[in-house]
């Protein structure tokens, strides 16, 4: 779990930490540091750009089958799954952004703004990058931050398994606050698999909407 800390006067004044004045201050205060903490993400050129999409088309289907075979282990993200997963849910009001670059689709990012103590809380879903570089999850992960920003969050949060390039595009892009969750601990009884297991782990791809009990 990685988090970026937006309002941490509102937070404080919430859990009671800090009168709200006070928490009105440090708010104004963190202001220019949370700013600058998203600069490490990544700027779209003039071929990019990340936009909102209304739903899960085609191209989802054709991006997930290039890229399917440079994943050792993931939920099929085909655009059945994630019609299902992000669009009828009934419970959490999800939005879709989207990356392409010279009009073809590179990757989405998926997120949830919900109300919690101490303020709005921004949630990353889901984020895939289908050619897998760092420079496509900044991008996502800079247009979440924007979102975030603009809707007034008091802090953001995404949770991922493994390092990586989402781990790092995560770093550069502000979410430096770190919760490591329990290690995972995997074997096969068929020999040859299993010594092949610890090259494979770090090709999991498992997100919050892999794991999140809200449907």
């Amino acid at each position: 779990l990685r988090r970026k800390v937006y309002r941490p006067g509102a937070i404080l004044a919430a859990r009671g930490g800090a009168p709200a004045i006070l928490g009105r201050a440090l708010d104004a205060a963190a202001w220019a540091p949370v700013a600058a903490s998203g600069l490490g993400g990544a700027a779209p050129r003039r071929d990019e750009r990340v936009e909102t999409v209304s739903g899960f088309g085609p191209e989802f289907d054709a991006a997930w089958e290039a890229a399917g075979p440079s994943v050792a282990f993931a939920q099929t993200r085909d655009s059945a799954f994630l019609t299902w997963r992000y669009r009828e849910m009934p419970l959490t009001r999800y939005e879709t952004l989207a990356l392409r670059r010279n009009g073809r689709l590179a990757g989405y990012a998926v997120l949830a703004v919900q109300d919690a103590p101490g303020g709005r809380v921004g949630r990353i879903a889901d984020v895939f990058a289908y050619g897998g570089a760092v420079r496509d999850h900044a991008l996502l992960l800079a247009a979440a931050d924007r979102r975030f920003r603009d809707t007034d969050c008091a802090f953001a949060e995404i949770s991922h398994a493994g390092g990586g390039a989402l781990d790092v595009a995560a770093r550069r892009t502000g979410f430096l606050l770190r919760k490591d969750a329990p290690p995972l601990v995997i074997r096969h009884d068929d020999p040859a698999l299993n010594a092949k297991l610890p090259r494979l782990i770090e090709r999991i791809h498992f997100c919050r909407g892999d794991h999140d009990e809200d449907y």
